[in-house]
């Protein structure tokens, strides 16, 4: 860390199946790690063109979505970035999250289905960013942790056969965690 600048390492998850999980809860794939085919990701749709501040995270989303072990990461440094003050990401950090907030509860409704009408933007920004700012009520928190539980038993539901043993439990523990 030099000023305002900060070197970060990204290191991505090696489970694809638990990389689907967690990317329910921020964006797991640093995007310059990323290789693809072309003609695989016009299949689900390509970036959005409406969505400006956090295309690759909604593109990820879908893709895991599409199928769970889709993706799939190198277990070592994949690359180095600076952060600073001047980036896209530290100057539209209000929008990205916003936005980001819109992806992930479109795909947390996708993933709970019919059971997601009562589905609430700010609970899924809560499960995003637990922080007491987030936060404006107990009942928030057991809406959040509820919700929690019911993506755990859908998301272990839906990928059941595509789920080795190890990223099932790591889905587990992560959901424990995240109660506390």
């Amino acid at each position: 860390n030099s000023g305002n600048n900060t070197m970060r390492c990204s290191l991505s998850l090696s489970d694809p199946g638990f990389m689907a999980w967690t990317m329910f809860f921020s964006c797991s794939i640093p995007h310059p790690c990323v290789v693809f085919r072309k003609r695989e990701i016009s299949n689900i749709g390509g970036y959005r063109e409406c969505i400006n501040h956090c295309e690759d995270y909604d593109l990820w989303l879908r893709v895991t979505q599409w199928e769970c072990r889709s993706m799939m990461c190198l277990p070592r440094v994949g690359v180095w970035h600076r952060k600073h003050s001047q980036s896209e990401s530290s100057m539209n950090s209000f929008m990205q999250k916003k936005e980001s907030d819109l992806v992930c509860f479109e795909a947390v409704k996708n993933l709970i289905g019919r059971e997601g009408k009562e589905l609430r933007l700010d609970i899924v920004s809560i499960l995003r960013s637990p922080s007491s700012t987030s936060v404006k009520s107990p009942k928030d928190v057991d809406s959040a942790a509820k919700l929690l539980l019911r993506m755990e038993r859908m998301f272990v539901h839906k990928y059941s056969r595509n789920l080795s043993r190890q990223e099932t439990e790591l889905i587990k523990i992560d959901c424990d965690a995240r109660i506390g």
